[in-house]
C-alpha cells in the first residue's frame, strides 16, 4: 500500500444521523454510591468504504462530533489480498503501524460503537468476520497479519535449525522394548494381601507372576526370585488410584550426517488400577538433542518454549527452568542414565580420541554422554585419565575439572604418568584404590618426599577432603600416618568439623612460633 494513494482515497466526514445521534446520547448515571459513573450510549462512531481493493475504516471521537466536528481521529487502511495493514493519525498529521487496541480512542475494547448496518456488513464481508462488533473484527484482522509477519522472521532462525533437525534417524525398532527393559531402571511386585503373607505376585520386569519365596512388605526392597532384577514390593490395596516410577534419563546416539546425534529421554512407568489388574503405560519424552560434526564441535537443541509463543526445538541447552517462581537448574540436562548399546559401534570413529567408549564400559552402561564430551571439550586428558581406568577421577573431570587440573603439574608431557608427576606404581596404586584429585595430590607428595603414605591414611585423608595444603605446615615434623591419628582423636573429643580442628591447629602453632613457645 501506498500511502500517497491511501491519502487520495474518498474521504468520509461523520453524517448529519451521526452527528444528531452523538447530540442526543447524553450520559446517564450507572451504579450508586462509590461505584457511581456516568456513561453514554456509544463511546465511538465509525465508517468505511472499499476501494479499489482497499478497506477503509474511520473512527470517531463522540466528544468533538457533540460541538460540531465532522473529521475521523484515525483513518484505518486494510488490504486483505496482501495482508497489510496502516493507520494515518488525523490529530497528529503522521502514519502510524499500530493496531487498533493501541490507538487513543475512547471506544478501545467497547461493543458500544455506532456503525451504519451497511457499513457494518460492509466490514464483515470484506474481512470474512463473524466477530460481534466491529472492533472484533479489526483487531483479529490485525493481530493475524502481525502473527503472520512474526512467523516470517521466525522462520528466518528457525529454518536452518529444522533442516538440521531433520537429519535425525528414526528410532531403533526394539526401542521401546529397550526403554521397558533398560531404560526404566525401577520396578516392582505388585502382590494382593493375605494372611500369612502373599505366595504370588506379578513382577513388572518379568510381566509374569512369579512365586514368593519369602513374605513380601509393602514398600520393602527386594530381588525377584524368577529374573533377579532389584524390586520394590507393592501391595494392591495400597495404591490408591496410580503409581508412577520415578523419571530417569535414557540415551540413544545414531549416526547422523556427517557426524553423529545424542537424543536424551525421560523415561518413566505409570501404573493404574483397573478393577482387580494393574495396568501399565510407558512414557518416552524426547527433551533434548545434540548434534556432533566430524570434528565433534557440537550443536545442541532442546524441547522447550520458543519466543514465548509455542513449543518446539530450541537451539541450545536448556540447563535453567522456569518454575513459576523464578528459574532453577534442570536437573535433567547432563542426568547419567542408560545409554543403548546397538548403535555405539556405528559412532565408534568418531569417539576413538575421547574415551567415552571406555567410560561407558567403566560405568556399564549408565552414563551422560554429553556431559562427558563437555568436559572433553574442555580438559582433553580426560581421554588418557579414563583409558587408564582411573574411573573416580575421571568422574570428577566432569564434576570438578579445575581441580583436576591443578594436579596436571606437566600439561605438555604427551605421557599420563609424567603429566601428573608420578611413576608406574603410583599411577597403579591410585588407579586400585579408586582414587580421586585429593588422592592424586597426595601420591605427587609421596614421590617428592619419599615416605609412604599407607593406603589406609590416604583413604582416609580423601574420605574427608584433606588436601597437602590444609595441613602442610605440620607435615616437617610429622608424618601422614601421624597427623592422621591426631586428627583422628582430637575429633573424637570435640564437636568441632576437621576443617576447625585444622584451623586451630595451625593458628596455635603460628602462635607459638611467634612467642617463642615449644
Amino acid at each position: 500500500m501506498k500511502k500517497s494513494s491511501l491519502l487520495k482515497m474518498k474521504n468520509l466526514p461523520a453524517t448529519e444521523e451521526m452527528l444528531a445521534v452523538a447530540r442526543e446520547d447524553v450520559p446517564v448515571k450507572v451504579g450508586s454510591g462509590w461505584n457511581t459513573s456516568y456513561r453514554c450510549r456509544y463511546s465511538g462512531f465509525a465508517r468505511s468504504s472499499v476501494e479499489g481493493g482497499i478497506l477503509k475504516v474511520t473512527l470517531y471521537d463522540p466528544d468533538a462530533m457533540r460541538l460540531g466536528g465532522t473529521l475521523p481521529v484515525y483513518e484505518i487502511f486494510m488490504e486483505k489480498e496482501k495482508q497489510q495493514f496502516l493507520t494515518y493519525d488525523r490529530a497528529h498529521d503522521k502514519w502510524r503501524t499500530a493496531k487498533i487496541d493501541y490507538l487513543e480512542w475512547q471506544a478501545k475494547g467497547a461493543n458500544n460503537v455506532w456503525i451504519s448496518a451497511v457499513d457494518d456488513a460492509q466490514i464483515r464481508k470484506y474481512l470474512a468476520s463473524d466477530e460481534k462488533s466491529v472492533y472484533r473484527a479489526i483487531l483479529k484482522f490485525q493481530r493475524a497479519v502481525r502473527d503472520a509477519e512474526l512467523e516470517r522472521r521466525h522462520r528466518k532462525e528457525t529454518d536452518p535449525w529444522d533442516a538440521e533437525l531433520s537429519q535425525t534417524p528414526p528410532l531403533p525398532k526394539d526401542w521401546e522394548r529397550w526403554v521397558n527393559k533398560v531404560g526404566i531402571q525401577e520396578n516392582y511386585i505388585f502382590y494382593d494381601y493375605r494372611r500369612g503373607g502373599a505366595k504370588y505376585g506379578y513382577c513388572t520386569y518379568c510381566e509374569k507372576e512369579v512365586a514368593l519365596k519369602q513374605r513380601p512388605y509393602h514398600n520393602a526392597v527386594g530381588k525377584c526370585p524368577r529374573c533377579r532384577h532389584k524390586i520394590t514390593f507393592k501391595a494392591k490395596g495400597k495404591i490408591t488410584e496410580y503409581l508412577r516410577s520415578p523419571t530417569e534419563c535414557a540415551y540413544l546416539a545414531q549416526k547422523c550426517g556427517d557426524g553423529f546425534v545424542v537424543r536424551q529421554f525421560q523415561v518413566s512407568r505409570l501404573y493404574r488400577k483397573e478393577e482387580d489388574a494393574i495396568v501399565s503405560k510407558t512414557s518416552c519424552f524426547e527433551k533434548q538433542r545434540i548434534f556432533y560434526r566430524a570434528d565433534l564441535s557440537s550443536h545442541p537443541y532442546h524441547w522447550g518454549w520458543y519466543k514465548q509463543r509455542r513449543v518446539r526445538w530450541v537451539q541450545g541447552i536448556d540447563e535453567y527452568i522456569n518454575t513459576g517462581m523464578g528459574y532453577s537448574y534442570n536437573e535433567y540436562c547432563y542426568q547419567p542414565g542408560s545409554i543403548y548399546g546397538k548403535t555405539l559401534s556405528s559412532i565408534a570413529p568418531f569417539l576413538v580420541r575421547t574415551g567415552l567408549s571406555e567410560y561407558v564400559r567403566l560405568c556399564r552402561g549408565h552414563v551422560s554422554p554429553n556431559w562427558y564430551l563437555a568436559a572433553w571439550e574442555s580438559l582433553p586428558r580426560i581421554e588418557q585419565i579414563c583409558k587408564a581406568g582411573l574411573f573416580r577421577l575421571t568422574v570428577e573431570c566432569m564434576e570438578n575439572v579445575k581441580a583436576v587440573k591443578s594436579c596436571i603439574r606437566q600439561e605438555s608431557e604427551t605421557s599420563l604418568v609424567k603429566a601428573l608427576a608420578l611413576d608406574t606404581h603410583r599411577l597403579s596404586r591410585l588407579r586400585t584404590l579408586n582414587g580421586g584429585a585429593i588422592m592424586l595430590d597426595w601420591l605427587q607428595r609421596e614421590k617428592c618426599s619419599g615416605r609412604i603414605i599407607p593406603d589406609h591414611v590416604l583413604h582416609w585423608l580423601e574420605q574427608e577432603k584433606i588436601h597437602v595444603s590444609d595441613i602442610d605446615f605440620i607435615l616437617d615434623r610429622m608424618s601422614e600416618q601421624q597427623v592422621c591419628n591426631y586428627l583422628q582423636r582430637q575429633k573424637s573429643g570435640t564437636r568441632d568439623s576437621l576443617r576447625q580442628i585444622i584451623f586451630t591447629w595451625r593458628d596455635y602453632l603460628s602462635m607459638a612460633d611467634k612467642l617463642g613457645i615449644n
